[in-house]
């Protein structure tokens, strides 16, 4: 953490005069992404390349930091693996990566809605070269397509009659397949739907964030890797609210506070109903008709 704050001061000052410095640390706690490689010595220069991914070389200066490169690596060589860690992490870099190896023909993602089907084809358009990527169930395959990346929610997967002979299937969110954890009535689909494939793939990636282990008996059935990680590329700055008037007026004071794009977390649907319902109620934000088109297309 303390790294990646004086990342912040890198051109100021005594850091400034001490660049190489900061380089060989960053490279000693596995931060190679931050690292400026011109200033590396040879050894470090040589970590850092052993950190790029196949197949990216040179886009956009690809490079792992050190727990990416593992999970990466234990991939290609073909293990079941099940990776747990933060939103940081970068866990959807290492699924682009696994796909521009080359290694995969047949691949299926799952994720957990529509508007991450969408947000994921646009992110793999990269790959419209070599792979045909399919969200829909109206969505055929060419017989003479090379490879094939299904990107569907649990319930497109079991409407799907062609998802056979997987080389690799990647679920997302994973968590949810606990019925008891997420209290969601998709985690039968979704149970539903790693049963129908598991029977056809080749090998598994499964991730999400904040899960601390799962059930021996899983791990030994599929001969599965856990790779439990709280590794952080970001510094994360915490602010104590007074909460003595209550929640719901601690979140009425802070939204009218803020006044820069901000994520409000809520533990279901319905909790984030009745924020939203509590910030109308309040008149938090004045009404904008520029986005009455909008708000009548959410309508």
């Amino acid at each position: 953490m303390i790294r990646i704050r004086a990342l912040e001061h890198r051109e100021r000052g005594t850091f400034a005069q001490h660049n190489e410095l900061l380089n060989a640390l960053l490279r000693e706690t596995g931060l190679y992404p931050y690292s400026e490689p011109q200033l590396l010595s040879a050894r470090d220069r040589l970590a850092y390349e052993f950190h790029r991914p196949f197949g990216m070389f040179g886009e956009e200066g690809t490079v792992f930091h050190r727990v990416q490169a593992q999970v990466y690596w234990e991939l290609l060589d073909g293990k079941n693996l099940v990776l747990s860690a933060p939103t940081s992490f970068g866990k959807s870099l290492i699924i682009d990566a696994v796909i521009a190896s080359g290694n995969y023909k047949r691949i299926v993602l799952v994720v957990p809605t529509i508007a991450l089907i969408d947000e994921t084809r646009k992110r793999l358009t990269r790959f419209n070269g070599s792979f045909k990527i399919i969200t829909h169930s109206s969505q055929k395959i060419p017989a003479n397509e090379n490879g094939v990346i299904y990107i569907l929610t649990q319930e497109r997967v079991i409407e799907r009659q062609d998802l056979d002979q997987i080389d690799l299937l990647v679920i997302d969110e994973f968590y949810k397949l606990d019925p008891s954890s997420s209290g969601d009535e998709r985690a039968a689909v979704l149970n539903h739907a790693f049963y129908k494939l598991l029977k056809v793939s080749r090998q598994f990636y499964l991730l999400g964030p904040n899960i601390k282990q799962i059930p021996p008996e899983f791990v030994s059935l599929f001969s599965l890797k856990f790779v439990a990680s709280d590794y952080m590329t970001v510094a994360t700055n915490v602010k104590r609210v007074d909460i003595r008037n209550g929640p719901r007026e601690a979140l009425v004071k802070l939204a009218i506070e803020i006044d820069s794009p901000t994520l409000i977390y809520c533990q279901s649907p319905a909790s984030s109903r009745r924020v939203v319902q509590l910030l109308l109620e309040r008149e938090v934000s004045l009404q904008q008709p520029q986005m009455a088109s909008t708000v009548a297309w959410i309508g």
